[in-house]
C-alpha cells in the first residue's frame, strides 16, 4: 500500500470509528439527560459530574466529537485535491484546533467536577 493510500485508509477508519463511538455515546447521553423524567438543571449536571464514570464518558464524547467533526472538515478539504505546503500547514491547523478545543473542554469539565 502506498503512503497516500495508507493516509486515506486511516482517515476513513477514524471517521467510521468515531462515528460508531458517537452513535453509542449520543444515545446514552440523550437517554440519561432527556428521558429520565428528571428536570435538567445545573445541580443535576453538577451532581452527575461528581462520578468518575460520567467525567470519563463526557471526556471521551467531547474528544471523539472534535476528532470526528474536524476529520470531516479535513476530508471535505481533501476533496479539492490540495498540494504542497499549504496542505501541510492546514493539516497542522486542524490538529492545533482539535488539541486546543479538547483542552478547553476538559478544563471546563474539570471545573464542573470539583
Amino acid at each position: 500500500m502506498q503512503p497516500a493510500q495508507k493516509t486515506g485508509f486511516r482517515l476513513w477508519f477514524w471517521q467510521r470509528l468515531t462515528a460508531f463511538i458517537l452513535v453509542f455515546g449520543l444515545f446514552l447521553h440523550f437517554a440519561v439527560t432527556h428521558l429520565t423524567g428528571e428536570p435538567l438543571s445545573f445541580g443535576v449536571v453538577n451532581s452527575r459530574t461528581q462520578h468518575l464514570f460520567w467525567v470519563i464518558f463526557d471526556s471521551i464524547l467531547l474528544i471523539t466529537a472534535l476528532i470526528h467533526g474536524f476529520g470531516g472538515l479535513w476530508s471535505v478539504y481533501l476533496d479539492y485535491n490540495p498540494k504542497g505546503t499549504f496542505r501541510k500547514f492546514l493539516g497542522w491547523v486542524v490538529v492545533f484546533f482539535v488539541v486546543i478545543f479538547s483542552a478547553y473542554g476538559l478544563i471546563a469539565l474539570r471545573a464542573l467536577s470539583v
